[in-house]
């Protein structure tokens, strides 16, 4: 009974895998809120990787990774420099029930990694922290291969300060 279960399981899993679409996606990302001010409202870039597994009827499940990052920032009397690493996923929806074309909703859960470096009078402190994130968003696919999508990300920086952003970027499958 038990290589019967561990058969199906990876029969099931090997059917699984052949619809899993790989990517790679790249985003700008607004600073919102406590973020805005330690980073001088200036614009951060992100890049990561992502693995779509459809779950029919137009929808899908979406792991991903991406690393963000904000330029270095001189907020008087210290230099700022932040960045996060999110590890989580994505729930999609497509509008018109099929995950290969068209509008899109999203909703997911992610571990933000934040990584606050501060230089005051030469002496640099680094403050690392991990935190849930929730994110919410729509995107539009406009072929198998090529998505943009925006999105809506809150997540704590510690200490009280919020480290929402607002992201718009572009997906790439394979």
């Amino acid at each position: 009974m038990r290589t019967s279960l561990l058969a199906f399981a990876l029969a099931s899993t090997a059917i699984m895998a052949q619809d899993v679409k790989l990517g790679v996606q790249a985003q700008a990302n607004l600073p919102m809120g406590d973020l805005k001010d330690a980073v001088d409202s200036k614009v951060g870039v992100g890049v990561g990787v992502h693995a779509q597994f459809p779950l029919g009827n137009g929808m899908a499940i979406r792991a991903r990774g991406d690393f963000n990052t904000w330029p270095e920032t001189d907020v008087f009397p210290a230099k700022n420099k932040v960045s996060n690493l999110n590890l989580g996923g994505d729930f999609l929806f497509f509008v018109e029930g099929k995950d290969t074309s068209g509008v899109y909703f999203l909703g997911g859960l992610s571990m933000v990694r934040w990584s606050y470096e501060v230089k005051v009078a030469g002496v640099k402190r680094n403050y690392d922290s991990t935190h849930l994130g929730l994110s919410m968003g729509l995107g539009y696919q406009w072929n198998s291969t090529f998505g943009t999508e925006a999105r809506f990300v809150h997540s704590s920086l510690g200490s009280g300060l919020n480290g929402d952003t607002f992201s718009v970027g572009a997906t790439l499958k394979f």
